[in-house]
């Protein structure tokens, strides 16, 4: 793995923010789940574990 650091960070976002998603949909339904600044972190975090996971199999591949 090249970035453990940064894909255990973004990880750990991701639980926090996916955490308060729940709790806020379980509140309010599907239209309060989305209030919280910290909803977008859930896919912002998901997108940086996909590219460092693309990076990791570059560098395997012998690409990078």
């Amino acid at each position: 793995m090249r970035h453990p650091v940064l894909t255990t960070l973004a990880g750990a976002v991701w639980i926090v923010a996916r955490l308060k998603w729940a709790e806020l949909y379980a509140e309010g339904g599907p239209e309060a789940r989305y209030n919280s600044k910290l909803s977008a972190f859930i896919w912002y975090s998901l997108i940086c574990n996909m590219v460092t996971s693309l990076s990791t199999g570059a560098a395997i591949a012998g690409v990078l």
